[in-house]
């Protein structure tokens, strides 16, 4: 359709009845419009009564004084009511939705104050008389100021400009006189000009509406893409001030509100255990967009990763550890077993006496006793690994224990005598629920360390006790040569040992502190070693409180002297 048709179509929708808005942009449109009439409405009201009031005031001596008086007030009274309409416009709060009604309440002023301005041409004016052509001029002037400070409001400039101009064309036909057509001509041309103009301003206003609507709609899309994405977005300033973010970053960065000066892709940790990284791209009007992207999932597989390869390391530094030792460990007893039974066989030259033999038999006994300790190593080992362990918690008393244990390592350990180990029980000590034999084994392991590292001649202090919170400690301590800092945990590694091995020497698996510390923790304890070199080491196994029964006693009788050395002691 060309644009002179619609135009025309316009001019048309001009006569009809005005509709309450429908949709989003006639919304638009109304409300612009609206501000535009409250805006420009008291000027026109105070101009509409300053010249009406020179006008009747220029011919109050007139025959038309008493009309034009009269027309005055109406005039006034039209003003008022435009002042009132804009004064109670401007009290409320401005619309956010507009329902036509405001606007036909101005159409129907303005059509009012059109027909007060033409009408003085239909009463007063006679052909040849200068006053009535003084009155169209003035008429067609004040059509034309108010069109242009209504121009983007054709409804409103056109039913002024019908009012004033229709009894002006229809006084021109009517008296007859030469100017009456040239009049009617100039009238008609006028308004249609008029109302062209109004139209062309209106398409311009609806021009800019229909840009902003579609900038805030891209906008909106804008923002609706950035809100929907994973990420962290955010646009800073110049300045580095935060402009804009989505919900997102908010979530992440509740706090940001200047962009940190700390470099591009950069990687920080965010509450617990979320990892992301950020990434800064300057645009051309010097700000910044920044983009946060959550990388937990990588840094915890990096971590795992990690994990991984320091698990693999241990354990090939473990299985290296093992081969070194077990060769040394299985082959000492072995090359002793072979050799000093092939002298008893009596294959050789050599007359063995007696007493060689039962010396070369206690030297054959001790390393087949050291070589089953270590395949029972081994085995205990492998089972609290593969938690195959059977553990079969039961109430005995820990005197007892502690006394078999201290026996049969001191027995193990060829001790002819005790007296080196003092041990002291505390009499709120009862009874202990655990399994005997792994227990024991702890014990047994621990007491052995004890003897073996303590030096000459054996010096040994066992106590038993409750802690603060009830769970029940026993520290088992030498006075040796104690171990440095470095290796309080490492002794806890599997075949560690922290003194090397001399050649023909039965020093262990290096299995006993790892076994002792698994073993614990399978009552839901743990052993601990703490040193001092020069001065010692103790090692302390804790129990958890429910593992304790108390005494049903106040004082329970004491721990046998001749098994632990010592009596208990309080």
């Amino acid at each position: 359709m060309s644009p002179f048709i619609l135009s025309n179509q316009r001019i048309l929708e001009l006569a009809r009845s005005s509709k309450p808005p429908r949709t989003t942009l006639e919304m638009e449109v109304g409300l612009a419009q609206q501000q535009l009439y409250i805006s420009n409405a008291q000027m026109i009201a105070v101009v509409n009564a300053i010249n009406s009031a020179v006008v009747a005031g220029s011919f109050a001596f007139s025959q038309h004084a008493t009309f034009l008086f009269t027309w005055l007030f109406l005039n006034l009274v039209n003003s008022l009511i435009a002042a009132r309409l804009h004064r109670r416009a401007q009290e409320r709060d401005e619309p956010k939705q507009i329902s036509g009604k405001f606007l036909r309440k101005a159409e129907f002023n303005s059509l009012v104050a059109g027909i007060l301005w033409g009408m003085p041409v239909l009463v007063i004016y006679e052909p040849g008389s200068y006053l009535g052509v003084f009155f169209v001029l003035v008429a067609c002037g004040t059509a034309a100021g108010f069109s242009s400070m209504m121009s983007s409001l054709p409804r409103v400039a056109a039913r002024f400009l019908f009012g004033c101009s229709a009894p002006i064309i229809l006084q021109a036909f009517l008296s007859g006189g030469p100017y009456a057509l040239p009049i009617a001509v100039l009238g008609t041309v006028l308004q249609f000009a008029l109302v062209k103009g109004s139209l062309i301003s209106f398409n311009q206003l609806l021009g800019v509406i229909r840009s902003r609507a579609a900038a805030n709609d891209a906008r909106q899309q804008l923002l609706l893409a950035i809100e929907a994405i994973h990420d962290g977005f955010a646009i800073y300033g110049p300045d580095g001030d935060l402009q804009m973010s989505n919900s997102r970053f908010r979530q992440w960065f509740p706090n940001e509100q200047m962009i940190e000066n700390d470099g591009d892709d950069k990687i920080r940790q965010i509450g617990q255990g979320r990892w992301v990284k950020r990434s800064v791209v300057p645009v051309s009007d010097g700000r910044r967009v920044s983009i946060h992207t959550d990388v937990t999932d990588l840094k915890n597989r990096e971590r795992e990763l990690i994990a991984a390869r320091r698990e693999a390391e241990e354990a090939n530094a473990a299985k290296g550890r093992f081969l070194s030792t077990m060769s040394q460990e299985l082959r000492t007893p072995l090359d002793i077993i072979n050799g000093f039974s092939r002298l008893m066989k009596g294959d050789s030259q050599l007359r063995l006496s007696p007493e060689e033999i039962a010396d070369y038999a206690g030297s054959i006994h001790a390393a087949g006793e050291h070589l089953l300790t270590v395949v029972n190593d081994i085995i205990e080992f492998s089972k609290v690994g593969a938690e195959r362990y059977l553990h079969d918690p039961v109430e005995v008393d820990l005197r007892d224990l502690l006394a078999n244990a201290v026996s049969l390592s001191a027995g193990f350990q060829r001790l002819t005598s005790l007296e080196g180990i003092d041990v002291s029980v505390s009499s709120r000590i009862g009874s202990i629920v655990v399994d005997e034999m792994a227990f024991r084994r702890v014990l047994m392991n621990l007491v052995t360390n004890a003897i073996q590292h303590g030096g000459e001649p054996v010096n040994i202090s066992i106590r038993a006790f409750l802690r603060a919170d009830g769970a029940p400690v026993v520290t088992i301590r030498d006075f040796g040569r104690g171990l440095p800092g470095s290796e309080l945990e490492r002794v806890f590694e599997p075949f560690y040992q922290s003194q090397p091995q001399r050649a023909g020497e039965f020093s262990g698996t290096g299995l006993g502190l790892t076994l002792s510390r698994e073993l614990a923790r399978l009552h839901g304890g743990d052993v601990h070693l703490s040193s001092r070199e020069g001065a010692g080491t103790t090692a302390s196994i804790v129990l958890p409180a429910s593992a304790h029964i108390p005494p049903e006693l106040a004082e329970p009788a004491p721990v046998s002297g001749d098994a632990l050395g010592q009596g208990e002691a309080a």
